[in-house]
Parts: structure tokens; C-alpha cells; sequence
């Protein structure tokens, strides 16, 4: 059986190999890849839920949270500043309105899945 550090490692050199062009041509400024590290980014994610790895999760985070700067950064490139903070802002605000107001709901919830993501990978 391989340890848990070393699958942990391969998981992650896997996703630099698979993502790394993409990230470097986001970062670059070519928007085709922007699409491309975003789709990826999506089905990683997915991925780290259906197979319960955290590198997988966390890798598609990186590209989807890396993704999400380029863009912002496009828009305010682009003279529309205010747009871009404006519309952060609000998305900020709702979601934190939304937990707040059902916070009750979620904290059973919460513990379930802090106990079934301690026996994740």
C-alpha cells in the first residue's frame, strides 16, 4: 500500500502537469485558455468529490480562485473598476447575508461533513 503522503504528492504533480500550461497561458493574458483553466478547474473539482481527494479539491480551488483573479483583472483592465468591485461586493454580501440568516439550519450539517471529510484522502 502506498502512503498516504506519496499518493497525496503524485496526485498533486499529476494536477501541475495537467494544469500547468493552462495556468501559465491564463496568467499570460490569453483569453482562450482563461476558458480552458476554468472548465478544467470545474471538472477537478468534481473530481475531488467523486473520488473524496483533498489535492483534487484543492488544485481545482487554485485554478477556479486563479481563474476568478484573471478575470476580475480583465474587467479592470477593461475601465470598468467599478463594475468589477461593485458586483464582488454584492455577491460578497449576499452570500454572507444568507449565512447568516440560516446559520441554525447548516451547523448539523456542518459537523456531518467535517466527520465524513476526516476520512477523506
Amino acid at each position: 500500500m502506498v502512503q498516504l503522503q506519496i499518493r497525496q504528492a503524485l496526485v498533486g504533480a499529476g494536477i501541475g502537469l495537467v494544469m500547468g500550461w493552462a495556468v501559465a497561458l491564463t496568467v499570460s493574458g490569453d483569453a482562450w485558455w482563461l476558458r480552458t483553466l476554468l472548465i478544467e478547474g470545474a471538472l477537478t473539482v468534481g473530481s475531488g468529490i467523486a473520488f473524496r481527494s483533498r489535492v483534487l479539491l484543492a488544485g481545482g480551488g487554485a485554478a477556479l480562485a486563479l481563474v476568478s483573479l484573471r478575470a476580475l483583472l480583465i474587467v479592470a483592465q477593461a475601465g470598468y473598476l467599478f463594475v468589477a468591485f461593485g458586483s464582488v461586493a454584492l455577491v460578497l454580501l449576499g452570500i454572507a447575508t444568507v449565512l447568516a440568516l440560516s446559520r441554525d439550519r447548516y451547523e448539523p450539517a456542518a459537523q456531518s461533513v467535517r466527520e465524513r471529510l476526516a476520512r477523506w484522502d
